[in-house]
């Protein structure tokens, strides 16, 4: 709008030297090659697993989805987080949600590929933004921008899809908030330009209000946008025309401006903050207090300006850098980065591109000093500081190389040689290989956290180990061998201890791991770690002394039933969590016991349909509600009991399930197998075969072998009780006859 007004006041005789060719080539088209550098630097990360902590952001979506209907849990997500906890990024785990839906655990790909369209997005409308920024600095008598419509925002932008640094986030299913924020944050910042610099009411008000959306929608992605009408301010005062005076600009645009000052008022009523200090789950190591964590902060600040400029040796999660002891020579180094971007504020304030890039990196260090996130020490948070640092070095070397002098009032644009923006380009060619370098080594946990381990640290061997146990399968092996390495270098590795757990328990070893998971419970309460690494060693014992049967006190069952709600909290697609739980209700012996735990086994198996473990608790819980619609469920499930362990208690319930199902012949024929392996029947096992004989139509023989189960226990009709609400199903075979009554007798006695 503003541009093409421009064009009609241009006459042959005012009309100052444009650079050519070079101005003429439509945005479209850098547009395009931007998704192609971007496609090129990142492509190979389609193909990229899981990595650290993203199984653990990505499971609590198969426990919503479910519960509920297709689509249902992307509103559960949006309705309860949304305006419950808008810090809490509930856009950005609504967008893992809908990947949930499409792809499932078993397709990183879909979680990666959303995480490259949000970026080739981002960077994309970045380059809208500045070219239209462009146009108005332009039209406010900065000339000089005539010559580097295009150029600047390309450049810029190119630079920063091609760092490797951007690796940390595109490639990290977990760091994509800061992906979706940069979007939104380019998209609001955009649609406010437009609107404020429209020349018809209608498309300032529909751009505006667009723009005010974009910003309420942006703060569920992460607290960076709070900063978005500081930006929207700065970059409308840097716009001005430079023959209006202060005054007069004011009062032109008192309404734009003072419905982006109501719209930053209203932020702090609108959202609930958390000021609580973050955890350091990833490693294990002790929680951080404020002096550590700004000292944390400013050390990874000064090694990412640094891998910046030189992009080598890049780290994840480099466990050298975490500090609690206080201010040290990295960290100095952080406050004098941050000090020079503030002077440089005032001495770029005539080169509006470069100050742009000074103020978007400083932005986007706020969130990370001031609102403290679950984790710290991660590249993925200086996400939009990179991009600022890319705008600041792309502005600065275009000038050098083209020779432009930028004046206070005009300068005639000269354009730029082909040998110059060759040269340019060489460096964001080199950074797209390094990239594509840098992708591949989030292959897997072992290509990113192997380099690590070479430096012998034990807190990433130990995490090592916990992620080989947590992905399964042959990789239990080397997490056993790991964990081990790491128990060798320190006795108090929290993670060591949770990766033997979890091995130990594959083994079936769960005395052991009932012993690795309370030592790390004991080591997490010690050092005050993560809740997170607390609710994984809880579980860890709840479901290690279901499977030891330990369930007989009052007090075990309180214990259990607890670790199992917080093994649940952290971990709610672990099946075996919900089985611990269940288990815990229906030992408490309750009226209603029975058939909460079967709800609870129900919710459970959902996640482990294959796991034999369920089968017994599954059956004697469904026979113990009295529920007709339960007894086909509790057959099957007795059934593969005694399939997969032939013993006597599994045989005594294989045969009541069939009495309770009504397979009268059935039954009788697992109670003879049960009389032929057993030196004394139970007086379980004689009731069982009192209600054969009743339900066979015997009612004589029903009621010598209740006496003999009397005989036995006689408060056996109290503790076992039998329901028959099924009718017996017809047989070709009624007059089936279970063990003879003296032999009964016989091994009675």
């Amino acid at each position: 709008m503003v541009f093409k007004k421009a064009k009609k006041q241009t006459n042959t005789t005012t009309a100052k030297p444009q650079p050519g060719w070079k101005v003429r080539i439509r945005p479209a088209l850098f547009a395009s090659l931007l998704l192609l550098s971007v496609s090129i630097s990142h492509c190979t990360a389609i193909w990229n697993d899981f990595v650290l902590d993203d199984r653990f952001n990505v499971r609590p979506f198969g426990a919503v989805s479910v519960k509920r209907e297709k689509w249902e849990p992307i509103w559960y997500e949006l309705y309860t987080d949304a305006f419950m906890k808008p810090l809490s990024e509930p856009l950005t785990r609504l967008t893992m949600a809908i990947d949930y839906q499409s792809g499932h655990m078993e397709a990183p790909g879909v979680y990666h590929a959303t995480n490259l369209l949000f970026t080739a997005l981002g960077i994309i409308v970045a380059f809208f933004l500045l070219h239209n920024f462009a146009l108005v600095l332009a039209e406010s008598g900065f000339v000089a921008y005539r010559g580097f419509l295009n150029f600047v925002p390309l450049f810029a932008c190119a630079l920063f899809a091609a760092h490797p640094l951007s690796s940390e986030a595109v490639c990290y299913i977990s760091g994509r908030a800061p992906v979706l924020c940069f979007f939104l944050y380019m998209s609001a910042c955009l649609a406010y330009l437009k609107g404020f610099h429209a020349k018809t009411v209608s498309a300032s008000v529909g751009y505006s209000l667009a723009a005010y959306l974009l910003i309420v929608v942006s703060l569920f992605s992460s607290a960076t946008a709070l900063s978005l009408p500081l930006t929207m301010l700065v970059m409308t005062l840097m716009g001005k025309p430079r023959q209006t005076n202060w005054k007069t600009f004011f009062y032109e645009r008192s309404y734009e401006l003072g419905s982006l000052l109501l719209v930053a008022l209203a932020l702090p009523f609108i959202l609930k903050l958390d000021h609580r200090l973050p955890d350091v789950f990833t490693l294990g190591l002790p929680n951080l207090d404020w002096l550590g964590y700004f000292t944390t902060e400013l050390k990874v600040l000064a090694y990412l300006v640094k891998s910046f400029i030189l992009p080598f040796g890049l780290t994840v999660y480099p466990a050298q850098l975490f500090s609690s002891s206080g201010f040290d020579l990295a960290a100095s180094a952080g406050v004098a980065i941050i000090a020079l971007a503030l002077f440089s504020l005032y001495f770029l304030r005539n080169k509006p591109f470069s100050f742009l890039g000074s103020y978007l990196f400083l932005i986007g260090l706020l969130p990370q000093l001031l609102l403290p996130a679950t984790t710290c020490g991660e590249g993925t948070r200086f996400f939009f500081s990179l991009f600022g640092l890319s705008l600041l070095l792309s502005d600065t070397v275009l000038i050098r190389l083209g020779h432009i002098k930028m004046d206070d009032i005009e300068v005639a644009a000269t354009g730029y040689s082909k040998k110059y923006l060759a040269l340019a380009s060489l460096p964001i060619l080199l950074l797209s290989g390094f990239s594509i370098w840098r992708d591949r080594a989030y292959a897997n946990n072992e290509t990113l956290l192997s380099p690590i381990k070479k430096e012998q640290d034990p807190y990433t061997t130990a995490l090592l180990a916990f992620h080989h146990t947590l992905d399964g399968g042959v990789k239990l092996p080397l997490g056993r061998d790991e964990a081990q390495l790491a128990l060798s270098k320190s006795q108090e590795l929290p993670l060591a201890y949770l990766a033997m757990g979890n091995f130990q328990q594959s083994a079936r070893d769960f005395q052991a791991a009932l012993f690795d998971y309370e030592k790390t419970l004991e080591l997490a309460e010690k050092f005050k770690l993560s809740d997170r690494i607390k609710g994984f060693a809880r579980g860890g014992i709840a479901r290690s002394m279901t499977m030891l049967d330990k369930l007989k006190t009052k007090e075990d069952i309180a214990k259990v039933k607890e670790c199992a709600l917080d093994g649940i909290k952290w971990e709610p697609t672990t099946a075996r969590n919900y089985l611990a739980y269940g288990s815990a209700i229906f030992a408490e012996g309750k009226p209603e016991s029975p058939e909460l735990a079967c709800k609870q086994f129900d919710y459970g198996r959902r996640f482990d349909l294959n796991d034999p473990e369920f089968a017994f608790p599954v059956a004697l819980a469904a026979l113990s509600t009295g529920y007709k619609e339960r007894m086909e469920q509790a057959y099957g499930a007795a059934k593969l009991a005694y399939r997969l362990h032939n013993t006597e208690a599994t045989r005594l319930l294989f045969a009541r399930a069939a009495l309770e199902s009504g397979r009268i012949n059935k039954g009788f024929e697992i109670m003879s197998m049960y009389w032929d392996n057993v030196e004394s029947p139970s007086a379980e096992a004689l009731l069982i075969l009192s209600a054969l004989e009743k339900q066979n139509g015997r009612p004589q023989a029903a009621e010598e072998y209740r006496k003999l189960a009397l005989e036995r226990d006689a408060d056996i009709e109290r503790k076992f009780k039998l329901f028959l609400v099924v009718p017996p199903k017809p047989s070709k075979d009624l007059d089936n006859e279970g063990p003879n009554e003296l032999v009964v007798k016989k091994k009675l006695k």
